[in-house]
């Protein structure tokens, strides 16, 4: 009997290890399960956090993505989050991307230029993003959209149209593959939505006799296949080549650029660069659509028609034609010097140069002595850094 219960005992004892044994084997194996769904779903032990710039609070989860634009944040609840590098201040990770020191300055140099900006600290802000501007340009985020527009906005508020002509088309660009920015929002709008073109940057400029600058930078520039952007720039580089005396003909159309001419902001364009074409039948038939559209165009568009009305009848034969023309570019300082100050300065001074051509020396030397009185920070009125005097200004 001893042995019997030694037997039974001895049966029991190995049954409940078996049973140990085989539930500590479906706790390891939970636990190992339990590891690899939390690895799938993006959480560890240590999550990545980042912590936000404006006051915003810190997001923790794990980075699964980094570029150019920001980075993506999956959080606990599995939801992803966007984040653009100028709202990163910090990025705690335990195997942190190598190029990520880089977008963070990036990133920080971004903020500070978005803030100087919008407290009106031009000097400040433009450096920065002329900086910016070099290594964003031609990219399609959020960012690179923040940095062109403040460089325009920038150049605007200085005067320096040739030089906001790129960032405009750069934002222009942006806006029509649907990347906004939500800064500046409490600064005026810079692009009209219905023409996509930006109001203050009249395809006008008083640049330096020669100075092809610019006609060489709109050669170059890159639309990134975008049509209707890569028009414009060359109805610009039209325009301004010249402006310095040369004229540059429009390659034939292809299909996208054809399409791409119902637009009503390269329609607008396109008939200021026939005003000056060297065919006079074309002249004439620009100058009719013109006077047409003056009589319902928004404020803006009338002042940049009237211009180059103005302006096109001045480089015609004919002192009736001249005068006409003087009468269409006085009514911009007359009636836009507010909506449009820039180009109702340059209409002045334009207007002074043709009536001392005309010999109306009386009318010249008031529009002379208005530009110097009421227009003395008009970029008219400066020269470049080699001295030479701007197209349009007294000789």
């Amino acid at each position: 009997m001893a042995a019997t219960g030694r037997i039974i005992l001895a049966s029991v004892s190995a049954f409940m290890l078996l049973i140990l044994l085989i539930f500590a084997s479906v706790v390891i194996a939970g636990a190992s399960i339990a590891h690899a769904e939390s690895s799938a779903i993006g959480l560890k032990v240590e999550p990545d956090r980042i912590e936000r710039r404006f006051g915003l609070p810190p997001q923790t989860g794990r980075i699964t993505l980094m570029d150019d634009e920001g980075l993506v944040i999956r959080e606990a609840d599995g939801a992803s989050t966007t984040v653009r590098w100028d709202r990163v201040r910090e990025v705690h990770q335990e195997r942190p991307d190598p190029r990520l020191e880089s977008w963070l300055a990036q990133g920080e140099r971004m903020w500070r230029a978005r803030i100087r900006l919008e407290r009106g600290d031009v000097v400040m802000a433009e450096p920065l993003l002329r900086e910016l501007f070099e290594q964003t340009r031609g990219q399609s985020h959020a960012g690179a959209r923040l940095v062109a527009e403040g460089l325009l906005r920038c150049r605007l508020v200085r005067g320096e149209q040739a030089g906001a002509v790129l960032p405009a088309l750069e934002v222009i660009r942006l806006h029509r593959a649907g990347i906004e920015s939500d800064a500046y929002r409490a600064l005026p709008a810079v692009l009209d939505e219905k023409h996509e073109l930006v109001p203050a940057l009249p395809p006008v400029w008083q640049a330096a006799a020669g100075d092809l600058a610019l006609v060489s930078e709109l050669e170059q520039y890159d639309a990134q296949g975008d049509a209707v952007v890569a028009q414009l720039a060359l109805r610009y580089r039209q325009i301004a080549a010249r402006q310095a005396g040369h004229v540059i003909d429009a390659p034939p159309a292809r299909s996208s650029a054809a399409d791409s001419a119902q637009h009503p902001g390269l329609q607008l364009v396109q008939l200021l660069v026939d005003a000056h074409d060297g065919d006079s039948t074309r002249r004439e038939e620009s100058r009719r659509v013109m006077k047409q559209q003056m009589e319902q165009a928004d404020g803006w568009v009338e002042a940049w028609l009237r211009f180059h009305l103005g302006s096109s009848l001045l480089e015609e034969e004919g002192v009736g034609r001249k005068q006409r023309g003087l009468v269409a570019l006085i009514h911009l300082p007359a009636r836009f010097s507010g909506l449009q100050p820039y180009l109702a300065g340059l209409a002045l001074d334009r207007a002074r140069e043709g009536a001392e051509k005309l010999n109306m020396n009386e009318l010249a030397d008031r529009l002379r002595v208005e530009l110097e009185r009421n227009w003395s920070n008009h970029p008219i009125r400066r020269t470049t850094e080699r001295g030479r005097t701007r197209i349009g200004s007294a000789h």
